[in-house]
Formats: C-alpha cells, sequence, structure tokens
C-alpha cells in the first residue's frame, strides 16, 4: 500500500491556519447569492412559456464544479429528459459569470428560426455555442464552446438542427464586478428577446 503524503507544504499549512480566507469566500458566495436574487426578481416580470415561466426561480450552490466553487440561478427553467428551455446565470469561482440559453426537444425547434435570424448580433457581441456532447458542460472554452464569428453563420445553422440540444452563452470577466448586476441583467434580456 502507497503512503499518502500527510506533510502540508509551507502554503498549505499558511492557507489552512487562515479562517479570514474562508470566511471571505463565504461572504463572496452570499453577495452572489444577493446579486442573484435581484436578477430572479426582475426576471420573473417576463412572459415565458408554458411551464417554464410557471416554475419559480432556482438558485443553488456547489463546491466542486471541476474543483472550484459555483452558484446558479436557472429561470426560467424546464428541465425534462426531452426538453429543455432555461436561462441559466453562473457564477464559477477563478474563472467568470455566464449567460446561457438552454433548449432542447421541442423548444429547440420553436425558436430555429429566431435564433438563425439573430446570428450577426450575437456574433457581434462575444456569444459562443456549444460544441460538446455533454449537456451539463459549462466550461465556455474550446473544445467545449466556440465564439460564433469564427464558426460562420453556415456551420451555426448547421448546429442549430443537428445538435441533440442548444446552448448560446455568454461570458463576463470577474474583474468587472462591479458592473455585474447591468452586465447579467442586460444579457437576461438579449436571451429573452431572442424568445420573443
Amino acid at each position: 500500500m502507497q503512503k499518502v503524503k500527510l506533510v502540508l507544504s509551507e502554503e498549505e499549512l499558511r492557507i489552512v491556519s487562515d479562517p479570514g480566507i474562508i470566511l471571505t469566500k463565504n461572504a463572496i458566495i452570499t453577495k452572489v447569492y444577493d446579486l442573484f436574487g435581484i436578477l430572479a426578481g426582475e426576471q420573473i416580470q417576463f412572459q415565458y412559456p408554458g411551464e417554464a415561466g410557471a416554475i419559480p426561480p432556482k438558485i443553488s450552490r456547489g463546491e466542486n464544479y471541476k474543483g472550484l466553487p459555483y452558484v446558479v440561478l436557472d429561470y426560467p427553467r424546464l428541465f425534462t429528459s426531452e426538453h429543455v428551455f432555461a436561462i441559466r446565470t453562473h457564477f464559477w469561482w477563478g474563472n467568470y459569470f455566464s449567460v446561457t440559453l438552454h433548449l432542447k426537444g421541442q423548444f429547440q425547434q420553436t425558436y430555429y428560426d429566431k435564433l438563425s435570424a439573430n446570428f450577426e448580433a450575437l456574433a457581434e457581441s462575444g456569444h459562443l455555442i456549444c460544441l460538446a456532447t455533454d449537456e451539463w458542460e459549462h466550461e465556455l472554452r474550446e473544445p467545449y464552446f466556440t465564439n460564433l464569428r469564427s464558426m460562420g453563420f453556415e456551420k451555426y445553422q448547421q448546429a442549430l438542427v443537428s445538435m441533440p440540444f442548444l446552448k448560446i452563452a455568454k461570458p463576463f470577466p470577474l474583474y468587472e464586478w462591479s458592473s455585474m448586476v447591468d452586465l447579467l441583467r442586460e444579457e437576461q434580456l438579449t436571451m429573452t428577446n431572442l424568445l420573443r
């Protein structure tokens, strides 16, 4: 049996001895919850189709998406094995905030024309499209997501019909924290307007 290295490095010892690190992290997560609560309160004013808009917003958190803490706001939210209609606002520690439109099944088909017609606007504003085969991949980088501008319109149209689900996302760097409420609010509105 192999021995596990139990000795802490100087850096690990410094961190484990400092409760301020975890207390600061907890305070930041609370602020993200508050931010998402504001956004959820505003989003419920919009009309979303059928059951998706009837289900109340949900804010959830976890400690281990690829090893890092995260917070998620889902609204509207309808998740079944065959059909998905959701706008997910996501905070991923050490990475970014993002807003993702997630459609599957009947909703992917219903909004094909609107999503196709809005390609230029989405590409110009730096939106990404998911190319991953895992519907629950949220890491907004190659090979999972690609920039719409570099993809081009023809490949985008093919993806709209050939992918088993559709996810269009936009990330926001953490250094824009002071403007984040407005940035996320505007992006949620952009996603909502795509569906009108």
